[in-house]
């Protein structure tokens, strides 16, 4: 049986009959403030769910479904988000440092504010994101990387361009 609980009071905000959390359908649920760091969440359904505020550092998110799904706030360091829809997210103020977003589709999320200090976004697709004010530092990405149609990557000193990097989109097919 698996427990979510409340990052601060530990009380369960959602329990499953499942060992595990993966492929999970938690579509739609109330999940603000909830502990997933280090939870195995590939090719979980968290469309449109409530994640603002979640702790989920470290957690596999992997093939995961986040279409339109509210992360705001939420903390995602070093979390693994390779291939995950994400699609309309809203990840404002989201810190999503270390974070591997390799092959994510992020068109249209709201990444304003975000913390991407270490991340990988190699083969994301960025196109219509909102990256008003977003920290990018060391912040990988590559020539398979779509940006917002005004994005001027020369502007950001601090984006490094992967030119052997591990990965590409074609492995999220």
């Amino acid at each position: 049986m698996s427990q979510i609980r409340h990052k601060e009071t530990a009380a369960v905000i959602h329990q499953s009959g499942e060992d595990t959390l993966a492929y999970a359908n938690l579509n739609g649920l109330d999940l603000c403030e909830a502990d997933l760091s280090n939870e195995d969440l590939t090719g979980t359904d968290l469309q449109r769910a409530k994640l603002c505020r979640a702790a989920l550092n470290h957690a596999n998110l992997s093939f995961a479904d986040l279409t339109a799904a509210r992360i705001s706030s939420a903390e995602l360091r070093e979390a693994s988000l390779v291939c995950a829809e994400m699609t309309l997210s809203d990840l404002r103020k989201a810190d999503l440092s270390g974070a591997d977003l390799t092959g994510a589709d992020l068109f249209g999320a709201n990444l304003s504010n975000a913390i991407l200090t270490d991340a990988n976004l190699c083969g994301a697709d960025l196109a219509s994101a909102d990256l008003r004010g977003t920290t990018f530092l060391r912040t990988r990405y590559d020539r398979e990387t779509r940006w917002p149609e005004d994005f001027k990557v020369r502007q950001y000193g601090n984006l490094l361009l992967a030119v052997n990097e591990v990965g590409s989109p074609q492995d999220c097919k």
